[in-house]
């Protein structure tokens, strides 16, 4: 089963690629490729909401 922050993170991607917002959702991969564990997710869904 996929942890709380993977399923944030999945859903904040998908909200980032179909709001056309390629370049946010590519910043979102980078720093979960730079967090691994517990990624802070607030400042995306801050700028998603």
């Amino acid at each position: 089963s996929l942890q709380p922050n993977a399923v944030s993170f999945a859903s904040a991607l998908v909200a980032c690629l179909d709001s056309g917002r390629w370049a946010l959702a590519l910043e979102l991969c980078e720093h979960m490729a730079k967090c691994k564990v517990d990624p802070d997710l607030s400042s995306y869904s801050r700028v998603l909401m």
